[in-house]
């Protein structure tokens, strides 16, 4: 919603400062010329705030979904089209919207042995046009976002695997595990600066949070799957099966404020694989 208002963010003197620069005069237009231009400029302006809503929460994802933006217009064999704010990547084979489009395990499913031996992700997605034609039963199409994950999740996943000749996910996977054991240590001293030398901790609290914390990231930047669990879940193991009461009264806070501290560090050291 923020994206769609900044479009309509007036002046002093009561202009839309942004509908005026992109419009100019548009007396000029017909009514179906400025009804095509302003839903343009709305498509736009929503993957705009995605990409930079997803640089916040998930940098990875948002350097893929900014790569796949650069890459998908130049391959032959698919048609872009915009709807309902994501961007739809159809092979132009099959345009029978009707049918569902092609889920993202499907897609993870066909794309990975590409993208594992192709030398980078462009060439990878040469396969694309066909690999969507050749789906039945569904419209050949998928969303921007759906491959972006599927992508996102084939790089955490095969990661380390010996048969990978891409040389962007080696890169990926270097500078990840490398991003994170820093965000991980910079962390670590921050917990025993602010808890454990000041006795609001106990050293093996600490060292117990540190863990879940650590278990916590890797779920979520490698993996891809840490929200799907509770944040009790990754403490719990590392505390001798702490209950879940215990959890709430004399661990909830503090952890849980750590851990967003935690995920802040790695956030902003994420930034650098943008």
């Amino acid at each position: 919603m923020d994206a769609i208002a900044e479009i309509f963010a007036r002046n002093e003197q009561n202009e839309f400062i942004v509908l005026k620069g992109y419009f100019g005069d548009i007396t000029r237009m017909s009514p179906a010329e400025a009804v095509v231009a302003l839903r343009a400029l709305v498509f736009e302006s929503l993957h705009d705030g995605l990409v930079r809503l997803y640089q916040e929460i998930d940098p990875v994802y948002a350097k893929i979904l900014r790569t796949l933006r650069r890459v998908l217009p130049a391959l032959t064999g698919l048609a872009l089209v915009e709807r309902f704010g994501d961007t739809v990547v159809l092979s132009r084979s099959i345009e029978q919207l009707e049918f569902p489009r092609i889920e993202r395990e499907t897609l993870e499913l066909h794309l990975a042995p590409h993208v594992i031996s192709s030398p980078d992700l462009k060439s990878a997605l040469q396969e694309l046009p066909r690999i969507l034609s050749e789906q039945r039963n569904t419209s050949g199409s998928c969303t921007v976002s759906d491959l972006a994950a599927a992508i996102k999740h084939i790089y955490t996943e095969h990661a380390g695997n010996a048969e990978v000749r891409n040389g962007e996910l080696l890169i990926f996977e270097t500078d990840l595990h490398r991003l994170l054991q820093e965000s991980f240590d910079e962390f670590e001293q921050w917990l025993a600066e602010k808890y454990v030398r000041t006795e609001k901790l106990g050293t093996d609290v600490a060292r117990a949070y540190v863990a879940a914390c650590r278990d916590y990231l890797t779920a979520s930047f490698v993996h891809g799957d840490g929200h799907a669990s509770q944040y009790w879940d990754f403490l719990q193991p590392h505390l001798d099966g702490v209950s879940y009461e215990t959890y709430r009264s004399e661990h909830r806070n503090v952890f849980e404020y750590a851990l967003r501290r935690c995920m802040a560090m790695a956030k902003d050291r994420m930034k650098e694989l943008l």
